[in-house]
């Protein structure tokens, strides 16, 4: 049974959006705040696994940062988090962006089902699942005092975004060249590859 819930559904610019190439078949996905927000919309067992999912690869492959301020460029105040110390390798201090939210999409090929993916936004609201920028919204809509808030929304996506396993991070770059969350710049992060 489905329980109905205010939920905050998000109108993200470029929805229409599409990280594929010419030609490349696309997916429509579904983006949530919470497996709260999900379960609206699908059981909650599938939306509290599909969450679980996503969080467990936040913390294997979201970009890593040297220092709170260089992740805050990018990802804005109160858009960044410590990595987890067991995740931290070199024994430093290191930082990732905030958890803001999971994309859910089936699988193309081998298993079907749903499974989850770590999204975040940026400074300037942009929404990201890997380096894949996929729309863009309004950050107070997604973020309330460091948290995911309960929104929803859904993208068009290629399906190898959806489809492709989710590499873990690389290591931590002290560089700080011009260029935005999976460019080819870096800035004092690495992304996993």
């Amino acid at each position: 049974m489905r329980r109905s819930r205010a939920v905050t559904t998000l109108l993200i610019a470029g929805t229409a959006l599409t990280l594929a190439g010419c030609g490349e078949d696309t997916e429509q996905v579904k983006i949530y705040g919470t497996s709260e927000a999900c379960s609206a919309e699908m059981t909650a067992a599938d939306c509290a696994a599909a969450e679980a999912e996503a969080r467990e690869a936040h913390i294997a492959t979201a970009p890593r940062f040297d220092s709170l301020a260089a992740c805050e460029e990018d990802f804005g105040a109160d858009g960044c988090q410590p990595v987890p110390q067991q995740q931290a390798s070199s024994g430093g201090s290191f930082f990732m962006p905030a958890f803001a939210g999971f994309m859910l999409g089936r699988m193309m090929g081998g298993g079907g089902g749903f499974h989850g993916r770590p999204v975040y936004v940026d400074r300037n609201g942009y929404m990201y699942s890997g380096a894949d920028r996929f729309g863009q919204t309004r950050r107070e809509n997604v973020f309330r005092n460091g948290r995911p808030t309960n929104w929803a929304g859904s993208a068009n996506v290629a399906r190898s975004t959806v489809s492709n396993p989710v590499k873990p991070a690389g290591t931590v770059s002290p560089a700080r060249r011009s260029g935005g969350f999976g460019s080819t710049g870096a800035r004092g992060y690495s992304f996993g590859g």
